[in-house]
């Protein structure tokens, strides 16, 4: 080969590497933009969910063209974030004409605009709860203490039952544990808020402890972020009667018996729903463990015991049952409930 030749080779062989190496430039860089596109269609928006009852519900929707999904998870002082993480349903976008919305095993969410709901698959009947945007700050977060606490020397409230932690947060770790009624002294609210209420700083011998105002009540003094005033909460034979409010329109209640027996009752006066309890459980070892005067009530039932909630739904009714069986360390199921 002449040495005209060989160049004119050698000229020809750059120019297809070139060629070849411009149209890799143009693939990658449609691939990056590809990519670059595809992650800005994708955006995340949080939501909590009314609680009714000790669970309330976060929904973390995630905003793709075409292909968007809301992750749902019950989270609750009573449930280890190992069990919100198992309970955790992946819902998928449903065609609509205006609007969004999502469908899972158990929940469909839905909505226009800012207008959120989170209805429940095992409770046709109940009215889907609203749901707001959340920015995912201290209010659900558990954080640490820092510049919203208020002092209130050493106030004079009781615990519904329930865990006490380190901190004030479901985050930190337990600290022991405290019975229904039991008396305590407040000396902080720490500002961080969670599901409604905020977490205390009380007094107890091995030094200070934390616990959630949603299983507080306060004696005298009224105490923002707990619960409700103790004469009112305490002031039957347990709390369950207090939890759903009183509607006026009559009672109902729950008999225990021996070996798994119970009976339930509804009546215009407590005499006659405990009548009709006591008729329904059918047996001398049967006794009237719990009343209420709210539109639903629940027992949930386990080896250690049993439990009971009332609410203004099925739903918060069996919620309570069960978060106060958790909280007493038990594994339990809904053994009943019923609403007026």
């Amino acid at each position: 080969m002449s040495e005209q030749a060989r160049c004119n080779f050698t000229s020809y062989r750059f120019r297809r590497v070139l060629r070849a190496s411009s149209g890799m430039v143009v693939v990658l860089g449609t691939m990056l933009m590809v990519a670059v596109l595809a992650a800005q269609a994708t955006e995340l928006t949080v939501y909590e969910c009314e609680p009714e009852g000790d669970v309330f519900y976060e929904v973390e929707v995630f905003w793709a063209d075409g292909n968007s999904t809301a992750r749902i998870t019950p989270k609750s002082e009573y449930i280890s974030a190992a069990e919100s993480a198992a309970q955790t349903e992946t819902a998928r976008e449903q065609r609509v004409a205006s609007g969004f919305s999502f469908d899972s095993r158990s929940y469909r969410f839905f909505g226009k605009g800012t207008d959120a709901r989170l209805g429940f698959k095992q409770y046709p009947n109940d009215s889907a709860v609203p749901c707001t945007e959340s920015t995912r700050g201290q209010t659900h977060a558990s954080d640490a203490v820092g510049g919203n606490e208020t002092m209130l020397g050493n106030a004079a409230a009781r615990s519904l039952g329930g865990r006490l932690r380190n901190g004030p947060g479901t985050n930190f770790g337990q600290a022991g544990s405290l019975r229904e009624g039991a008396p305590v002294t407040v000396t902080m609210n720490t500002g961080v808020r969670f599901d409604g209420y905020d977490w205390f700083e009380i007094r107890q011998p091995g030094g200070p402890a934390y616990q959630w105002g949603g299983i507080m009540c306060w004696e005298g003094q009224p105490i923002a972020g707990m619960y409700g005033e103790c004469g009112a909460v305490l002031g039957g034979q347990n709390s369950a009667s207090a939890q759903g409010g009183s509607n006026g329109t009559g009672w109902m209640a729950f008999a225990i018996g021996n070996n798994g027996r119970f009976g339930h009752g509804a009546g215009v006066s407590r005499e006659e729903a405990q009548s009709y309890a006591m008729q329904y459980c059918g047996d001398v070892s049967c006794g009237i463990e719990d009343m209420t005067q709210a539109q639903c009530h629940a027992l949930a039932s386990g080896s250690g015991g049993h439990w009971f909630g009332a609410g203004t739904s099925k739903r918060a009714a069996e919620s309570y049952a069960m978060g106060f069986c958790a909280n007493a360390g038990a594994v339990c199921t809904v053994q009943y409930s019923f609403c007026r």
